[in-house]
């Protein structure tokens, strides 16, 4: 396609600024959690983030340094030969394909967490994580190896760079011009090592994304739904177990009295039949009463199609434990007063557990949502290009700048999601902070105390939160309690006199107060023993 000199510079320069912030990113990233990170390589997550920043940088560093390795005479300002031309079509092959495929084994990851609810040490112990790093390093070594060997890496036909191509240009359409770089097969190797994985794991990315969004969804539905059944705004409120009474007493019928025959003071509410019916009911009852029968049977009040308010007060205290989640030996009180001897599941434990699993899903389904939205957007303009190729028709001079600009930044856009979740709860401690303070004291911090992934925070056995201890700290408290304990039980030394002082002493509580047995040079030599053990234990512990 023939490009304006001004137009093709811009499309050759881009990539020099695009590919350095991209390289930068995701070396900053690796350094990030190999230096600054307590946990380091030790979660799922990281190590996949990892192995994509090595090829991000590897891909990056090719678009940036593109004007400088395609051959001279492909286009007007190329500065490279065949040798560089080479080096950047297996740059761009190994790092293109790698941090494709390791995008596409994140979305996985997140699909495990999210969808089934599988957990971090579930996955790092299983095949799955293998096969998550084992597609995408053997893809893009074997097939960046392979098609070195074939010589195929040659400029583009626009000239933008090397990658798989044919050189010269015209050696297919003449005969009597060898290709020293691809040849006949060159379409079928781009379309097969290229075209196809690339179009593929795109739509499968795609695919997760709205497999994630359909689990929130119906989440969300079936969450609306339970709220909607419930009708109970919060068991740590009172007034939450009286609307359940409220709805299993029915109170459209006038206050009811209970005797203790059972009897039920109709209201104006009730229509005559069923007035008829619920008091043939209770003549029935009385009558079993009297008779010794048991009450439950199949004349007690369990609620019928003629008269629906009646019920069974068994199965009605029984809805209510189960909803109210109270003892089943909690008395259910038949007022408008309701007793708040016992609290309903107001524990501190239980409540920073449900917010400690909310919080963390609602994070894990964001992070996945910007590291595949970050994908999208990098590869969507290319994937345009790749279309208006395929029907041969020209590009339009937008598209190609767009994917100059976007196309080498998905290192970029990964260094901000990884760094999200800790900036949002640095900039909600410290209001005072910007951004930019926040994410370099996210950066120092390695990631390693966000509410993502990434998290440190717990809740220990009490349902208190508290930060989890590094590895060094946890050892180096270990180790001073150890040698404590070790010097205290060391620096003690028993005495003969410790048992004649021990009787002494509970003879003395049982005589007054006076130690009878004991002269004075045994009171001497105990307060020196006593003087002597506390300045061995004072300077042991200093």
């Amino acid at each position: 396609m023939a490009v304006a000199s001004s137009k093709l510079l811009t499309i050759l320069i881009l990539p020099m600024f695009t590919g350095a912030i991209s390289f930068v990113s995701s070396s900053s990233l690796m350094f990030c959690i190999l230096v600054y990170s307590q946990i380091k390589l030790k979660k799922v997550v990281r190590r996949m983030l990892f192995m994509f920043c090595i090829y991000d940088c590897i891909y990056s560093f090719g678009s940036a340094l593109s004007i400088f390795m395609t051959p001279k005479g492909t286009s007007e300002f190329a500065l490279g030969n065949l040798v560089t031309c080479d080096i950047q079509g297996f740059i761009a092959q190994l790092g293109l394909s790698g941090s494709i495929f390791y995008t596409f084994s994140l979305s996985l990851y997140y699909v495990a967490i999210i969808k089934f609810n599988k957990k971090e040490k579930d996955i790092s112990k299983k095949l799955f994580e293998y096969m998550l790093h084992f597609f995408p390093n053997g893809f893009a070594i074997i097939t960046a190896i392979f098609l070195a060997v074939k010589r195929q890496y040659g400029p583009l036909a626009d000239g933008h760079g090397c990658y798989l191509g044919v050189y010269p240009k015209n050696c297919l359409a003449d005969p009597d011009v060898e290709c020293e770089r691809g040849g006949l097969m060159t379409i079928e190797y781009a379309k097969w090592f290229a075209v196809i994985p690339f179009l593929m794991i795109y739509f499968l990315v795609v695919g997760t994304m709205v497999i994630v969004y359909h689990h929130i969804i119906k989440q969300k539905r079936q969450a609306d739904k339970w709220r909607m059944q419930s009708g109970a705004q919060d068991n740590s409120e009172s007034c939450g177990f009286f609307a359940i009474l409220q709805k299993k007493l029915v109170l459209q019928r006038s206050p009811t009295r209970m005797e203790s025959t059972g009897d039920v003071e109709l209201g104006s509410s009730l229509t005559p039949a069923q007035k008829k019916f619920l008091k043939m009911q209770q003549a029935l009852h009385q009558k079993s009463n009297k008779s010794g029968e048991d009450t439950n049977a199949t004349t007690s009040r369990s609620g019928t199609l003629q008269d629906p308010l009646a019920f069974n007060v068994h199965q009605v205290r029984k809805s209510i434990r189960r909803e109210s989640r109270l003892d089943h030996n909690a008395p259910i009180v038949l007022s408008s007063e309701i007793s708040n001897d016992r609290p309903l599941r107001s524990s501190r434990a239980s409540k920073s557990r449900d917010e400690l699993a909310s919080r963390k899903d609602k994070t894990a389904v964001t992070q996945c949502m910007l590291y595949v939205s970050s994908f999208l957007l990098c590869w969507i303009f290319p994937l345009i290009a790749r279309i208006y190729a395929i029907i041969r028709s020209p590009i339009p001079f937008p598209v190609l700048v767009l994917s100059r600009i976007f196309n080498p930044l998905q290192g970029f856009f990964f260094i901000l999601v990884y760094s999200r979740p800790h900036v949002k709860t640095i900039q909600n401690s410290n209001p005072k902070l910007n951004w930019f303070q926040a994410f370099f004291v996210a950066f120092k911090a390695g990631g390693d105390n966000d509410f993502g992934d990434n998290r440190l925070e717990v809740v220990d056995e009490e349902g208190i939160d508290a930060p989890r201890l590094r590895d060094s700290e946890r050892e180096r408290r270990q180790e001073i309690v150890r040698q404590q304990f070790k010097r205290k039980s060391v620096a003690y030394k028993p005495s003969p006199l410790d048992a004649k002082l021990k009787k002494e002493e509970e003879a003395c509580e049982s005589n007054g107060g006076s130690l009878l047995g004991f002269d004075d040079a045994d009171i001497e030599s105990i307060n020196k023993i006593q003087v002597s053990n506390d300045a061995t234990i004072k300077h042991s512990s200093s």
